[in-house]
């Protein structure tokens, strides 16, 4: 079971974004961030990309080589470590709230799990007390 952030908005769909290291960042980087819609991360990694080349030339040094494949993974990290934050960052910029952190087995069942508790919640505050 993971831990999942909730965050809600008045007129999109909920949002879960799972705490800690991200694998599917650390493994495909760039493509990740596309997926997820993160463009500013995207085209600094594309530009960073671009940057190395051209140093690698103007230093005719072979694109391949010890110290970028170190940069290529340090850059792994990087997006394994942050690439949750940066999610929850995308959203609170679009004004998402949070709303909750659910333990779930995946995304899916903590959002579902999130909007039984929201119903049950409302359905008590609408019985009528006596």
């Amino acid at each position: 079971m993971r831990q999942y952030n909730i965050y809600d908005h008045p007129f999109r769909r909920v949002e879960a974004v799972k705490q800690g290291w991200s694998w599917p960042a650390f493994f495909f980087s760039w493509l990740w961030a596309a997926i997820k819609g993160l463009w500013g991360i995207l085209f600094g990694f594309i530009l960073l990309q671009i940057l190395l080349l051209v140093i690698w030339d103007a230093l005719e040094i072979p694109a391949i080589n010890l110290f970028d494949i170190f940069i290529q993974v340090a850059l792994s990290f990087v997006f394994g470590l942050k690439g949750n934050a940066w999610r929850e960052e995308k959203f609170l910029s679009r004004g998402y709230l949070y709303a909750d952190t659910i333990t779930a087995a995946n995304s899916t069942g903590s959002i579902a799990l999130y909007i039984n508790k929201n119903r049950k919640q409302a359905n008590n505050r609408d019985e009528p007390h006596d």
